[in-house]
């Protein structure tokens, strides 16, 4: 999408843009409100079905307890496995490039935990990359 220098972008737009990149590229590409009383119906319908699934989504991230090299490395319970696992349902999930990031991890990790374990100076440069990625979570605000 680009704009005009013309073009301005409201706080609603914005913040829509973090809840659903796609949808705000519709909205700007199609224009919002001017569908016929059948298709806002439908729209509605999809808005809300879209909706749900976000919830379900979100409500099942936050049980998932998958995380394989931070359970390989510190224990599937440590404090620090949990931080990590909070910032994957917290900050990567909810946007389109963070569940990207996640989808690569969970098709690589598992294969790389062996390794990890087999090799200890990986186990040990894996550990040291977590332990600098946990500080850096923890100093956030």
């Amino acid at each position: 999408m680009s704009l005009s220098k013309h073009d301005s972008i409201s706080a609603t737009e914005l913040a829509t843009l973090g809840l659903c990149e796609q949808q705000a590229a519709l909205d700007r590409t199609n224009g919002k409100g001017r569908a016929t009383a059948d298709q806002r119906r439908w729209l509605d319908a999809g808005t809300a079905s879209h909706e749900r699934a976000r919830l379900a989504a979100l409500r099942g991230a936050a049980t998932d307890r998958r995380c394989f090299i931070a359970s390989a490395v510190y224990g599937p319970d440590a404090p620090q496995t949990d931080i990590l696992r909070r910032w994957r349902d917290r900050s990567l999930l909810p946007t389109r490039a963070g569940r990207a990031v996640v989808r690569c991890y969970y098709a690589l990790s598992p294969r790389l935990v062996p390794v990890l374990q087999r090799c200890p100076r990986l186990g040990a440069a894996a550990r040291w990359v977590l332990n600098r990625l946990v500080t850096r979570i923890e100093s956030r605000p």
